[in-house]
């Protein structure tokens, strides 16, 4: 039933406690209102659905984990735990493709910010002993991009979108000493 969807899944498991039973009633009318194979039409019966529109709405974009509330730059917020902010990561950020033999760009950090990612993988490593550190993935083939190009282009980011904050710099540092 409804009451029960509202008590034991959607507080109680998905611990949601603004969600109202007149929440819960417009999402049951649209699952029944839906054909789906294999599913028993509930058309008439309001307040209930079937396991088969269940796992529509566990796929569904309603049953979405990602908040874009929590995603609001509040600059009084930034003394919060980072626990307190959703954080999406990327991992091997720069690359464009495989991490053997593709090419490396700054263009893709670009890529992973305005598709919200907050944490930023930049694998650094010394460019052939001169000092100045690059972007890589260690030991393949991929293509080098400069360090101070990813910065400039994280900066400059920020300072067009500065509702993005907090965004973290996860350095794997491969770099030797000056």
């Amino acid at each position: 039933s409804a009451e029960d969807f509202l008590a034991k899944f959607i507080r109680e498991k998905q611990t949601e406690n603004s969600v109202t039973l007149d929440d819960v009633s417009c999402i049951f009318s649209e699952l029944n209102s839906m054909e789906i194979s294999g599913s028993v039409s509930h058309s008439g019966e309001e307040g209930f659905i079937d396991r088969m529109r269940f796992q529509e709405y566990l796929m569904s974009a309603r049953n979405e984990a990602y908040d874009p509330a929590k995603t609001r730059f509040d600059a009084e917020k930034m003394d919060r735990p980072i626990t307190d902010f959703w954080v999406d990561s990327s991992h091997n950020t720069y690359l464009q493709g495989d991490q053997l033999k593709s090419y490396s760009t700054v263009q893709m950090y670009v890529v992973a910010l305005h598709r919200g990612c907050k944490c930023l993988e930049l694998d650094c490593w010394d460019d052939n002993g001169t000092g100045i550190p690059v972007i890589f993935h260690g030991h393949t083939l991929t293509s080098k991009i400069s360090f101070s190009s990813v910065i400039t282009c994280v900066k400059k980011y920020v300072d067009e979108h500065p509702d993005t904050m907090p965004i973290i710099l996860s350095l794997e540092n491969h770099c030797s000493l000056p």
